[in-house]
């Protein structure tokens, strides 16, 4: 039930939720302790096209976890709707490409993880200092620790009680 999480990407996946109606899902899912989506599947009060947007969502976050790394990133980009938030944000997706090339070598998203968690390590170890390998935009083991916190996040509490 991380609700914190949630409200930092429902917009950036396909929930199509307004911040308003994010919000006051998240505090009746802290309220309820019922998981974030579950709360946002039901709720009487949105459209029937978010009600089919969250649905979904729910069901790529249970799916996820059994792809490989690569089929993971791929499901997020583009069936959870991340590449059109990118692209909807005029942000460039080239940063993810070494994501897609260790996903292309991980049989689960949490392998892909726990490999971004090891090249974090070895950056750490041999740091030289360099502007780009500090600055988090620049820094794929960065990013690969917030995908892997979310993640873990999405599929687990968000999906179970």
């Amino acid at each position: 039930m991380d609700t914190e999480a949630f409200l930092q990407i429902y917009y950036k996946i396909g929930t199509y939720l307004r911040k308003q109606d994010a919000i006051r899902i998240a505090r009746i899912s802290e309220e309820k302790r019922i998981p974030v989506l579950d709360v946002a599947a039901e709720d009487p009060d949105l459209n029937g096209h978010v009600l089919g947007s969250v649905r979904s969502m729910r069901t790529h976050l249970q799916n996820l976890l059994q792809d490989s790394g690569e089929r993971a990133l791929y499901r997020i980009m583009q069936y959870m709707g991340y590449q059109e938030y990118l692209n909807r944000s005029g942000l460039s997706d080239s940063k993810l490409e070494i994501l897609r090339i260790l996903g292309s070598r991980a049989d689960s998203p949490m392998e892909l993880a726990e490999r971004l968690e090891q090249l974090k390590v070895l950056i750490r170890e041999k740091e030289t200092g360099s502007e780009m390998s500090s600055d988090p935009l620049h820094d794929p083991c960065k990013q690969g620790i917030r995908i892997r916190q979310r993640l873990s996040d999405r599929c687990g509490r968000w999906n179970s009680a």
